[in-house]
């Protein structure tokens, strides 16, 4: 899934909600690459790869990020750790 599609700024969650879909609807693992991207938001990243640990059992076993710079990367971590944490913490 080829991110610079989207823009070279990717925010908000409405745009995230569409790319976490997207990844769902996907059979397999999702490569996700943000060559060309220069920022993704914390909401963002948050409902298109935060929100997917309530969805996919091992996120780690559906997408994989490709080209993403060092705050990408940082915002994704701290998005996924976040939501792992609910997660634990309030099983649903």
């Amino acid at each position: 899934m080829q991110m610079s599609e989207l823009g070279t700024i990717l925010t908000g969650r409405n745009l995230g909600k569409n790319v976490r879909k997207a990844i769902l609807n996907e059979p397999g693992i999702v490569t996700v690459d943000f060559m060309g991207i220069k920022v993704a938001s914390h909401s963002f990243c948050d409902e298109a790869f935060g929100k997917m640990v309530f969805e996919v059992d091992h996120p780690k076993n559906k997408i994989r990020f490709k080209n993403a710079n060092d705050e990408i990367k940082t915002v994704i971590k701290q998005t996924m750790s976040e939501r792992i944490k609910e997660k634990q913490f309030n099983p649903i």
